[in-house]
């Protein structure tokens, strides 16, 4: 009886064994290639992912920045437009003088280039902006000094401070000479 019981065993074990070593094969053959490529498929989707979250914040900041340069390019049009003509130089000229004047300052010498004053040519390709060179020395305290560069600031006049230089005028009297050369920026059509 021994026999034919360990003949089924036998069989038994081989018919395991087989299908164990198919399934051996199939795994080593078929699954572990197919697992590989589903592995490399989702390592390309992970690295896809991270793509797209970089992507949606650069296009976030880039949404940012335009919005950021659009109010900047409404802000300069509206500064651009409020540029005095060339033929009004000479008066914003004056107004400067003037200021300097009701901040408490003695105007020695206030020189303006008449002659880019009246010959303005556009300062750039199209640009519509013309720089003149303005000049004025002034004899004041450093405070009224500053608070006539603080009213030209709020004023909205459009300049560009090319030097100031002060030196003693008076001593004792804490008085200064303030030279301040500038350049007026003035419509062209």
């Amino acid at each position: 009886m021994t026999d034919p019981l360990r003949k089924r065993r036998w069989r038994v074990a081989l018919c395991v064994g087989g299908c164990i070593a198919i399934w051996v094969t199939w795994v080593l053959l078929y699954a572990i290639p197919r697992f590989g490529h589903i592995v490399s498929i989702w390592d390309n989707l992970e690295t896809t992912e991270l793509s797209c979250r970089q992507l949606s914040r650069e296009t976030r900041n880039l949404s940012e920045d335009l919005a950021f340069l659009r109010q900047a390019a409404r802000a300069l049009d509206k500064r651009l437009a409020a540029l005095p003509p060339h033929e009004r130089i000479p008066d914003t000229a004056r107004y400067i003088a003037e200021r300097a004047g009701a901040c408490g300052l003695d105007v020695i010498d206030a020189d303006l280039d008449l002659d880019a004053a009246l010959s303005c040519t556009p300062a750039g390709t199209g640009s519509g902006i013309s720089e003149v060179p303005f000049s004025l020395v002034v004899v004041g305290t450093y405070g009224e000094v500053g608070r006539f560069l603080e009213s030209i600031a709020e004023s909205g006049i459009f300049i560009q401070y090319r030097s100031i230089e002060m030196e003693r005028f008076r001593v004792g009297a804490g008085q200064l000479e303030a030279t301040i050369l500038m350049n007026l920026f003035v419509g062209v059509e």
